[in-house]
Order: C-alpha cells, then sequence, then structure tokens
C-alpha cells in the first residue's frame, strides 16, 4: 500500500456502515434458515439481485464472504493509517470501540499536543466518559510507537492507580500483537518491564508512572501527563491535600522537562473551584507561567460549546443520554453534578449564601382539609416570580421562574423551578402553564424585555392569575440579593430537603452568586423576597383582602 492515501473519517464511516448492514442481512438470513425469521419478498429479491442466487444457503455464504473481505480491507487501511493518525490507531488497536464525536475532538488536541501546537492543555470532562482509555492508555502508547527514544511521565492521584489503571494498560497496548503490526521496532525491554516504569526494546525512551506527592528525581520527560489528580470529593475539599497537590506540581513534576517547551496535558474531572485545573486556570488568567489551553466537556452542553454542540445536547449519547443524564441530576446533590459532569465548581466559599446555613424542609406546607373544608389556614398565598428573558431568540438568556409558597407565619418555601429559553410566544404558553399547574395567587414579572411585552398581553387579555410589574430601579443584581440575603439565616426561606434536577441547577445560581455563569433564578428569588418583604410591612399584621397585591 505504498504511497496510497491515508483513509478518511468519511471513509471509515462507509466502511462501518457497509459492515454493520451486512452483518444485520447475514443474521437475518440465519434466523430464517432456522424457521425463527421470515424474508420479506423484497428483501428476497434484492438479496437474490445482490448475491446472483435465489437460494438461502448460498446467499449467506455470499454475504459471509462480503463481509470478511469488507473487514479484511478495512483493517488494512486502518493499519496503515495508524502509524500516522491516532484516531485510526484507536479504532485499530480496538475495532469493537469506534471514537465518538468528543474521542475525536480530545483526539485533535492530543495531537496538537505531540506536534509541540500546544504546550499546555487541561481539558476536563464527566466520569465514565473515557477520558483515560484515550489520553492515557492508546495516547502514550501511539506516541512512543512513534517516537521510541522519547520519555513520557505520567501522573495520578496515587501510585496504585498510576501504576494499574494506567501504566499497566499501556504496556498491554504496546505487548499486543495488534500493536506489533503497526509498529514493528518497538518493544519493551525484558529487563525493565515492570507496570510503573518500563524501558524499550529499540531507543533510550520510557514510560514512568507515578502517583502525586511521590519523588521522581532522577526521571525526565519529553512529555508529561496528569490523569486526575485527586481521587474524590474528600481530597479534593482538603485544603491540605489541595496545597500539597499544587506543590508537587510546581516543585518536583513541572521540573522534570527534558528542556524548555516539553509539553504537558491534564486531563481530569473537577472536583472543586481550588483544585489543581482550577488554581492553573487561575494563574493563566493572571498571565503568571506558561498559559494553559482549557477546555470543559460538560455532560451536557452549554454556551459557545467547544464541539459546536447544541444547547443541552449529551457529551456521549450512545452511553449516556440526556434523559439519563437528567435522571442522575435529579438524585445527586447540585455540587456533584456542577464540579463532575458540568465541569463547573461551585464557589460556595465566595458567594453570598453558605450552604450549611440554608434551611431545608420536608414537606412542601398545605392548609389542613378535611373534605372540601379548610379546617386550619397554612398557606397564605401562591406567587409565581418570574425573570424573562432580554431578548426574544432561542439563544437569549433563560427565562427563569420559581414557584414559592408562603405560609400564614410569614415562611417562604421554594416549591418548583423550571427556565426554558424559546422564543415570546413559547415564553407566554411558559408562564401561563406554570400558573395554571400550581394554582398560583399571583405572577411577580420584572418590567423588563420580554417581560414588558407579557405584561401587556395580560393587561389587555387576563390570564391564569393577576400580574406584578416589577421595577427594579436600576438596582444592581448584586444590591437586590443582598436586601433578602438575611432572610435565609433568619429562617424564613426554605429549600427541598430531597434533591431534583431543577434544585440543582437553582442552588448552582445561588451558592456561587455573584460569581457564577448564570443568575436567572437569583433574580427571581430575590425578585419574590424583595416583594413579598415589601407585602408584610405594608400590612403589618392586617389580614389581607386578597390572595395577592
Amino acid at each position: 500500500m505504498t504511497g496510497e492515501i491515508l483513509i478518511t473519517h468519511a471513509e471509515r464511516a462507509t466502511y462501518r456502515g457497509g459492515l454493520k448492514e451486512t452483518d444485520g442481512l447475514i443474521r437475518q438470513l440465519e434466523k430464517a434458515l432456522t424457521g425463527s425469521h421470515t424474508i420479506s419478498t423484497k428483501m428476497s429479491a434484492a438479496l437474490q439481485e445482490a448475491t446472483k442466487t435465489s437460494e438461502m444457503p448460498g446467499q449467506l455464504r455470499m454475504l459471509r464472504s462480503l463481509y470478511s473481505d469488507m473487514n479484511r480491507q478495512y483493517d488494512t487501511h486502518l493499519l496503515y493509517a495508524a502509524p500516522h493518525n491516532l484516531s485510526s490507531f484507536c479504532e485499530y488497536i480496538c475495532r469493537e470501540e469506534v471514537p465518538a464525536q468528543h474521542h475525536e475532538f480530545l483526539i485533535d488536541h492530543l495531537v496538537a499536543v505531540a506536534d509541540h501546537d500546544v504546550i499546555r492543555l487541561m481539558i476536563s470532562m464527566p466520569p465514565g466518559h473515557a477520558k483515560s482509555t484515550y489520553s492515557s492508555h492508546r495516547f502514550p502508547a501511539w506516541y512512543l510507537g512513534r517516537n521510541p527514544d522519547h520519555k513520557w511521565i505520567q501522573a495520578a492521584y496515587n501510585m496504585d492507580f498510576a501504576r494499574n489503571r494506567l501504566g499497566k494498560p499501556v504496556r498491554a497496548i504496546i505487548n499486543s500483537p495488534r500493536y506489533v503490526k503497526v509498529f514493528p521496532q518497538m518493544g519493551i525491554a525484558h529487563d525493565s518491564a515492570a507496570a510503573d516504569f518500563f524501558e524499550f526494546s529499540q531507543g533510550n525512551g520510557y514510560y514512568k508512572a507515578v502517583g502525586v506527592g511521590v519523588g521522581i528525581a532522577g526521571y525526565r520527560a519529553n512529555i508529561q501527563a496528569i490523569d486526575d489528580p485527586f481521587k474524590n470529593q474528600k481530597e479534593a475539599e482538603n485544603q491540605g491535600v489541595r496545597d500539597d497537590v499544587f506543590n508537587w506540581y510546581i516543585a518536583d513534576f513541572t521540573t522534570r522537562m527534558v528542556k524548555k517547551g516539553t509539553p504537558q496535558f491534564i486531563v481530569a474531572t473537577r472536583w472543586h473551584m481550588d483544585d489543581l485545573c482550577g488554581r492553573l486556570e487561575e494563574m493563566t488568567k493572571r498571565g503568571e507561567g506558561i498559559p494553559f489551553e482549557i477546555i470543559n466537556l460538560p455532560a451536557t452542553a452549554i454556551d459557545d460549546d467547544p464541539m459546536g454542540r447544541e444547547f443541552d445536547e449529551a457529551l456521549w449519547p450512545d452511553q449516556f443520554d440526556y434523559e439519563s443524564l437528567m435522571e442522575f441530576k435529579s438524585g445527586a446533590p447540585s455540587r456533584v453534578w456542577n464540579s463532575l459532569y458540568m465541569g463547573n465548581p461551585i464557589d460556595e466559599e465566595g458567594g453570598v449564601l453558605n450552604r450549611d446555613n440554608v434551611y431545608r424542609y420536608e414537606t412542601i406546607p398545605e392548609d389542613i382539609m378535611s373534605g372540601n373544608t379548610i379546617l386550619k389556614k397554612v398557606v397564605k398565598r401562591v406567587t409565581l416570580s418570574i425573570d424573562a428573558a432580554e431578548k426574544d431568540t432561542q439563544r437569549s438568556d433563560y427565562t427563569a421562574a420559581t414557584i414559592w409558597v408562603e405560609t400564614v407565619d410569614r415562611k417562604h418555601y421554594l416549591k418548583h423551578a423550571a427556565r426554558i429559553r424559546k422564543r415570546f410566544n413559547e415564553i407566554v404558553g411558559f408562564i401561563d402553564h406554570l400558573a395554571k399547574e400550581f394554582k398560583v395567587d399571583v405572577i411577580l414579572c420584572e418590567d423588563k424585555g420580554a417581560g414588558t411585552q407579557y405584561i401587556q398581553i395580560r393587561q389587555d387579555e387576563p390570564g391564569p392569575a393577576p400580574v406584578i410589574a416589577i421595577q427594579t430601579q436600576q438596582q444592581s443584581k448584586a444590591f437586590r440579593f443582598d436586601g433578602v440575603s438575611p432572610m435565609f439565616d433568619a429562617k424564613q426561606v426554605f429549600l427541598p430537603a430531597e434533591n431534583t434536577a431543577w434544585v440543582s441547577d437553582v442552588e448552582a445560581e445561588l451558592f456561587s452568586f455573584p460569581n457564577g455563569t448564570h443568575d436567572d433564578y437569583v433574580d427571581t428569588v430575590s425578585q419574590y423576597l424583595k416583594w413579598t418583604k415589601k407585602q408584610n410591612v405594608r400590612r403589618g399584621v392586617a389580614k389581607m383582602q386578597s390572595g395577592y397585591a
């Protein structure tokens, strides 16, 4: 195959599609021959045309032969491309695992590191998305096969993980028969083949796996890699451990470069604002040290997704579709979802609210009833608070909503929250639907952007509940929230104890404000609490004449 052009991604997809289709036909014929399946007339005619025989045994033999030839040809193309193309190498080494879109994205950036186009790279992504498979198993095997004189230092949170979960798989790939076909001159020296350190039979290079905090004096690297510098949340939340990891990185790991400009990359699941990735990101922002190219691949896409995904699109839908991710999110603490799965740890220490000072409820308060008769009035009113998007586009800010239950003793319970990114007509339906579903007494809507439009519509055409136009008097978001935050400490505001997907989103904003990415829910909270506080002050202890003002 000398001089042949390397197989393209499109051609690879065509081969895989042909193999899948042929395999499906083979399975149907096999079932038909056992009497457990019937071939349709249309398919029978197509098979006869393709195989030039009307007998099913003959058709089956022809299809099996076609599959074998196609598979062999595809394997040959992958083998030819593997030394030159990391993606083809990854698929050739394990044909059953075709790189997904985010794997191809990761591969492209790893190749940039290998080519010294990127000297510092940091990529974060959720657990279970095969980041180690591509960055810490197949990439080093491919890189070292191309550069047997180079030295690779691989770090992880501890020595056991570095040795058994990273070094051992790399060694296994290099020793595999398929790898030998790709790099026939590459091999591991018999007298230096431990999982945490092995040298090569050809060349002066080696692979060294090391745990964070372990001394690596005497070793040098042409390329340095870190895969998850923290073991778990407990470690990441320990200030002393975070300091130790960072100090080891600066004083030990980074000093092991062969020469200036040695590339380095980190792949990790985020745990904390101040974890290693967080500190290096802050250093990059301040212009300290060699700047990192920083990429976060969240489980569901947010604005300006680096891969160009649509908003909320799952990162690896074949393994974790959007529905399964939302199911996990609904049962996970918000800090776990936002840190590990969205790559966006919340700066709770720097926020206005402290998680530990927020009170929770197990059951939402309700009037005590006997049939249709109220025995004891508990609920004073139910309020829907809206922060509408400023622009009428699907890619504008969120339109966020929170539903609150106020009790007669002036306690406020967050009952539900929701948000959308839709055009105005759909925003109207969104607000009205929530008002009807939760039987709200009043709707609060800031008189701005799409909110102004909604207010005007409901002045002409009354909706499911009275609408109150809220004026902010040009006060900043932070000023408005500061004015109501004491109500949380005073045990006047309660959030659900049971976690749901929407609770995670609300808490992500509340506990990171004013430093978070979004604050739409925060605006609905401050809007509601300021309004209800004003109502109670105005009326004193007098009984309200209606459920709204």
